[in-house]
């Protein structure tokens, strides 16, 4: 039998002498031994960068640069579209702009120019073939 204080494994006990079975307390040694290993394997390995620093580390591994070749194919494609955009109404555009782009659902979108949301089907659906009529001319 051996004694150990409690407070050597848990920072939050005040000390607290226990006797303890001899397998035990080899137990709560090798926990030590291993975590001891752990943190110098970490940092001979430059391992202890933390990815929430927000110095971009995090954002860079989720999220690898795009080659020039796509960052100039989505501008291309982006500019398109609002271009396609431009040549609805305004009506038109802000109905498709606030479903496709921002998300809101048809109803929202009825409830918030006080109108009956079928109204605003047509108007996307019209949007829609206009937009689909240039793009195909575009290209």
């Amino acid at each position: 039998m051996a004694e150990i204080n409690l407070r050597d494994f848990y920072p939050h006990h005040t000390d607290c002498i226990v006797e303890v079975s001899d397998e035990i307390v080899a137990t709560l040694r090798q926990a030590e031994r291993v975590e001891s290993n752990y943190t110098r394997r970490k940092y001979r390995n430059k391992a202890y960068y933390s990815l929430d620093v927000g110095d971009g580390i995090e954002h860079d591994a989720l999220f690898p640069p795009l080659p020039s070749c796509e960052i100039y194919e989505k501008r291309w494609r982006d500019e398109l579209l609002y271009a396609a955009l431009d040549t609805l109404s305004n009506k038109q555009r802000k109905r498709v702009y606030a479903h496709y782009i921002l998300g809101f659902s048809q109803t929202e979108i009825a409830r918030v120019e006080h109108i009956n949301r079928s109204a605003v089907s047509v108007s996307i659906s019209a949007g829609l073939r206009r937009m689909e009529k240039f793009l195909r001319n575009s290209l």
